[in-house]
């Protein structure tokens, strides 16, 4: 054995590091160069327990808190174990529905006593949480670049300085005395000069904190510039396009449900599901609850994976079609052809043509399939009563040989193609056939490069199974340029079946209790002087060169515009503000951001425009050291997610839950969490200021109450123009009494309001790590 054998690597919080000392080294040294390395941490007394260790559940002296996983967007939740103040093992929650399955899930009801000795299920990426407290690299105090950006030359400050610094240097590039003003009075629609402000969050569950500050406190369209349109926009938007009721109040449709920005398969409840491009074994989430759930299907259903890519979700398929890439949408089209020639489609549910009907029929959901379109005009539209002078703004059907208001008939009919009072119309069902027909389906196979007895032969076996089949689609599809075409496509095989929320069917998940209001109301602020504009990417937005010409350079626009931009344009945002189009950004704001590593080709484009001042005021929040950060102004040390409040969701579950985040490592209040005397140092009736492991970092969510304290928005400031003091944090800033100084503050105020929605106290809720319903209450008898 040669002597580097003789010397194991132990963990990562082993300082007898040997063989990868190299690594360790060449770290040091680049952060040196940078001249950082003062400020980030060292092990310290987490040295003192070996990564890896699993203690026996009765030692003595240990801790069992219970929070949720950030560790990737399955957000489960975890059970952290800690000796004398020190995280030394995360588990699986036992009640949580992702880490275990319903017939071994803890009931609510089951003391904690018994759930700190159970271990529910948790990937190896979870529990390597731990990393992220312990990380030496982690940014330990406020940084103030000293040098040019990108210098790495950096000043260690404190906080006070931090926030007073931003503050002064946003008032400055803002004034306070002209935020309020017009920023163009000869075009109202590019908003107020508050707009000149963006936050932008990469992903963040704790967007209603931020959403108080920049949204309904500062006032400016650019309050969440996020990541979501490089991730799976064209998913979010087809799939709310489908959903997208013509009845619309307060976001809702005309049966009570808000749009849907997706569906995911009832795994345990189906008997036949087709994957389009998901790999649910190995990049679906939640990954940990859907791979076990697929596997537990196996033993009596038959699942497809349709995928170019041999995967490991396809290896174990009972059927795997390797088709071209980009050929979902043909596939599709082809299936919907065979199902609609050969009448294997849901007629009656397709015939619903409102709520009252579809209820009648024992149906939760409804379809336009049998309202009249219009073909005199383009864009095509419903044909609406007062068209024809039966009514006022109802959609219009066909049924018993005349036209009448969808809500006058229980059902219409379908195919039709019909002249009334002159307009020439046809039924959404009729004007989807007719796409579906435009090609044969040996014409669809060759275009998706499968063979035509392969559509045939899986039309056939997803209409054998009644509501119990579903096509699921999250996420490959969505990733190429024809995405959101694909995901309608694709997605309407379910429709054509009509199996949303059946049980196998197709589910947008259970949802969980509501943490927004009723005891407090969170985005409710005192004195908001609202929001509006364009933003700075343009989403959301028809450009109208008739109503806006040359206030916006023209037409054509220098730019594209995005009107069915729902979930932002992330990779829009740098690139327009190098154009200064529609207008030029003083002042940037980055949490959990990683703009020119994750947007293909930004680097450059990001890097130029910081080095050349296109951004006047920089600011990064996080933990460490990264390519957005390396450009900033200021640094501002963010916590890991073992040291946060929130509620992070529980995606896509037919398990009803919410889950809640909570810090496992600190103190409150100089009270040490993990010390067995006091687990879990959270007092209710105390201040509860919470200090990280880090005692000179924060959490953000702190840091957005100290920078909107800094910038006046406590109510110390009658701000011109509105003549408005605004009280989005402080005393009485979520009501008379209830004041918003710290995370805890806000924490409990979340915890109150899950409370009012769900029935349990707070403290069960903390102690639990959240409300789920017991397993076994997935179905009303054959209804999700």
């Amino acid at each position: 054995m040669g002597e580097r054998d003789k010397n194991p690597i132990k963990s990562w919080l082993n300082p007898e590091i040997k063989r990868r000392t190299f690594l360790q080294v060449s770290s040091t040294l680049a952060l040196a160069s940078a001249g950082v390395v003062g400020s980030f941490i060292k092990p310290g007394k987490a040295q003192a327990q070996p990564y890896g260790e699993n203690p026996p559940d009765t030692t003595d002296g240990l801790c069992v808190l219970r929070s949720a996983c950030q560790m990737c967007h399955s957000r489960c939740g975890i059970q952290a174990t800690l000796k004398d103040g020190v995280l030394i093992k995360i588990d699986g929650n036992p009640y949580h529905p992702n880490n275990m399955s319903p017939d071994e899930r803890l009931n609510y009801g089951t003391d904690t006593t018994t759930a700190d000795t159970t271990r529910g299920r948790l990937c190896l990426k979870g529990q390597s949480g731990i990393q992220t407290v312990y990380d030496p690299y982690r940014i330990k105090q406020p940084l103030k670049r000293v040098g040019s950006r990108g210098s790495g030359q950096w000043e260690a400050i404190s906080w006070p300085q931090a926030f007073s610094e931003i503050a002064t240097q946003i008032n400055t590039l803002i004034p306070q005395g002209t935020r309020y003003s017009d920023m163009d009075p000869l075009n109202t629609k590019k908003g107020k000069n508050t707009n000149l402000l963006g936050f932008s969050p990469g992903r963040t569950v704790e967007a209603e904190m931020s959403e108080r500050i920049w949204k309904y406190g500062w006032g400016t369209a650019n309050y969440a510039l996020g990541h979501t349109s490089i991730c799976e926009s064209s998913r979010h938007v087809a799939n709310e396009l489908i959903t997208w009721e013509y009845k619309t109040s307060g976001g809702k449709n005309s049966m009570g449900a808000g749009r849907s920005s997706g569906w995911q398969p009832d795994i345990l409840g189906a008997e036949y599901i087709i994957y389009f491009g998901s790999n649910p074994l190995e990049a679906g989430f939640p990954m940990l609850g859907m791979a076990r759930n697929l596997m537990e299907f196996k033993k009596n259903g038959k699942y497809v994976v349709v995928d170019p890519r041999f995967s490991n979700s396809a290896a174990q398929a009972h059927q795997w079609v390797p088709i071209k890439p980009g050929g979902d949408s043909a596939m599709a089209m082809g299936m919907a052809r065979w199902i609609i020639e050969n009448n294997r489609y849901d007629k009656i549910y397709l015939e619903n043509t409102n709520p009252t009907s579809a209820g009648l029929d024992n149906e939760t959901t409804y379809t336009d399939s049998t309202y009249l379109v219009r073909l005199d005009n383009k864009p095509y539209a419903y044909l609406k009563a007062s068209d024809i002078g039966i009514g006022g703004n109802e959609n219009v059907v066909w049924s018993g040989g005349e036209a009448k208001k969808y809500d006058a008939v229980p059902h219409g009919e379908l195919d039709v193609e019909v002249t009334v009072k002159g307009i020439k119309c046809k039924t959404g069902f009729r004007l989807f056939k007719e796409e579906a027909l435009t090609r044969s389906i040996s014409q669809y196979a060759a275009i998706a490069g499968v063979d035509t007895t392969l559509i045939t032969g899986l039309a056939n076996e997803l209409t054998n199974h009644g509501k119990k089949a579903v096509v699921g689609h999250y996420r490959g599809p969505c990733k190429h340029t024809n995405g959101l075409y694909a995901v309608l496509a694709i997605q309407h095989l379910n429709t054509l079946i009509g199996n949303y929320d059946w049980k196998g069917g197709c589910t947008p998940g259970a949802g969980g209790w509501g943490h927004t209001s009723g005891v407090v109301t969170l985005s409710s602020v005192s004195g908001a002087p609202g929001y509006g504009g364009v933003g700075i990417a343009r989403c959301k937005k028809f450009y109208d060169p008739s109503e806006i010409g040359d206030l916006f350079k023209g037409y054509p626009a220098p730019r594209q515009w995005f009107p069915f931009g729902t979930h932002g344009n992330y990779q829009e945002v740098i690139p327009s503000i190098v154009q200064g189009y529609p207008y030029d950004m003083k002042v940037m704001i980055t949490y959990w951001n990683a703009w020119p590593y994750a947007t293909p080709a930004l680097r450059k484009v990001f890097k130029d425009a910081l080095v050349n001042n296109k951004i006047e005021l920089f600011v990064a929040i996080t933990p460490v050291y990264g390519e957005v950060a390396e450009f900033a102004d200021y640094i501002l040390p963010d916590t890991t997610y073992l040291e946060k409040f929130g509620v992070p969701g529980i995606p896509w579950r037919v398990e009803k839950g919410t889950s809640f985040q909570r810090p496992v490592v600190g103190k409150f209040d100089g009270r040490e969490i993990g010390d067995h005397n006091n687990c879990s140092a959270i007092e209710i009736g105390q201040p509860n200021n919470y200090t990280p492991v880090l005692p000179d970092t924060k959490a953000v969510l702190d840091i957005h109450i100290g920078l909107a304290k800094a910038l006046g928005y406590d109510g110390t400031v009658v701000f011109p123009v509105i003549e408005k003091s605004i009280k989005a944090v402080g005393a009485d800033a979520l009501g008379a009494g209830e004041n918003l100084y710290n995370s805890w503050d806000w924490a409990y105020a979340i915890l109150r309001n899950i409370q009012f929605s769900s029935g349990f106290t707070v403290d069960t809720i903390l102690q639990k790590g959240g409300v789920f319903r017991d397993p076994g209450d997935e179905y009303t008898g054959d209804k999700l």
